[in-house]
């Protein structure tokens, strides 16, 4: 047994040797599919990778159109997994198919958790599946734990992510020759493609967490939307890739969304401004969490550490953070009044806004040659608006 997993674990290094210095041979794929026939899961994962990577070269659009009618006809392009018509007996291709499949099936329960995200994939129909062919769900071993903690909040369609991680650069493969054929789109199915995405996650595939929380948030394709669900997978993005950040995460707790009759949660943004701030360093952060401070809102009001927050915003390149300074120096609120400061915070904050102002539609309201007075009125006028 030992002399046949060091044969076997040869087989593969002498594959892989082959698709990094070599064209995609026949040859290269025989000794991959030999290690995996001997039980090898790296062999296992690297023809599944194989395979979902030309899937996905083959698709000429992005592939997490989560909204797209399913019944409609779509030309699709000679892919791995689509049987083609007219290149020999439509059987073998159905089978050969189907055996790539498997591969892909077989590597995602041994925790691949790029094949499990393809898979999520093919039950929402964003990759081509073989005709006839049964997706199955994730195992019990595959399924995510419930979360013990749950968030509620919102969260915006987010950007597509990359349907998998690229592959190492490889010599350009060969393409088929096989012609394209119009297929039907099989219906799409949300729990199933949930399951997987949610297993993904939990194999440490991050991007999926953002498929997860869309389905959630968007309740599509039969996924029952749960949008305190969405928000715990947004949040474990945000600090798993900060993609979104916590501040954004922090921005929808705070407005909510109505369109979902999500309600505003200031505690829940309160503590996602507080750990942005914290972790990540975010001036921006800090400017809103010091505006909660100052308003007692989802906190204990906190006037002075709301002042100390906006100096740190201000020296961080928050420019929006001088309204709070001047607020703070002109009531003498949170730390002593400082007229002569107040003015000169207000002046370095209207001339940031001449310079976007300049770079947009035109030149704004300039206080350089404005007397004391005229800044005492513009001053007043601003915190009056507040």
């Amino acid at each position: 047994m030992v002399r046949m997993a060091a044969a076997l674990s040869a087989l593969q290094e002498s594959a892989a040797t082959t698709q990094d210095h070599a064209e995609d041979t026949p040859d290269a794929l025989e000794w991959l599919e030999r290690a995996a026939a001997g039980g090898d899961d790296a062999a296992v994962v690297s023809i599944a990778h194989q395979i979902l990577a030309e899937a996905a070269d083959e698709t000429p659009k992005p592939l997490l159109l989560l909204h797209e009618d399913p019944t409609q006809d779509v030309e699709t392009p000679p892919g791995v997994l689509a049987p083609q018509p007219d290149q020999g007996d439509d059987a073998d291709q159905d089978e050969n198919a189907e055996r790539e499949l498997r591969y892909v099936h077989r590597a995602a329960e041994r925790g691949d958790g790029t094949s499990r995200r393809a898979l999520g994939d093919m039950s929402l129909g964003l990759l081509p599946t073989p005709s006839g062919s049964t997706m199955r769900r994730p195992s019990h071993q595959q399924r995510p734990q419930q979360h013990d903690q749950v968030i509620p909040g919102s969260i915006a369609t987010p950007a597509a992510a990359s349907v998998m991680q690229q592959p190492r650069q490889q010599q350009p493969r060969r393409r088929s020759t096989r012609t394209a054929r119009k297929t039907r789109k099989p219906k799409a199915d949300g729990n199933a493609a949930l399951e997987w995405y949610t297993s993904a996650a939990d194999a440490g595939d991050t991007s999926s967490l953002l498929r997860a929380a869309d389905l959630l948030y968007q309740g599509t394709n039969g996924v029952h939307r749960d949008t305190a669900r969405a928000m715990d997978l947004l949040l474990a993005a945000a600090r798993q890739m900060s993609r979104p950040t916590l501040a954004q995460v922090g921005h929808l707790a705070r407005m909510g969304d109505p369109d979902v009759r999500l309600v505003p949660d200031p505690e829940r943004a309160f503590a996602y401004f507080s750990e942005s701030a914290q972790t990540e360093g975010d001036p921006d952060s800090m400017r809103v969490l010091a505006d909660l401070l100052w308003a007692g809102e989802g906190c204990t009001k906190d006037v002075k550490r709301a002042w100390e927050l906006y100096e740190r915003a201000v020296d961080g390149g928050c420019g929006a953070a001088r309204l709070g300074l001047v607020r703070c120096l002109w009531l003498g609120i949170g730390t002593r009044r400082n007229a002569a400061r107040a003015r000169r915070e207000m002046r370095c904050l209207v001339a940031d806004m001449c310079k976007l102002a300049d770079a947009g539609t035109g030149a704004g309201m300039s206080l350089k040659d404005a007397t004391d007075a005229d800044v005492d009125a513009v001053i007043e006028t601003a915190l009056a608006a507040q």
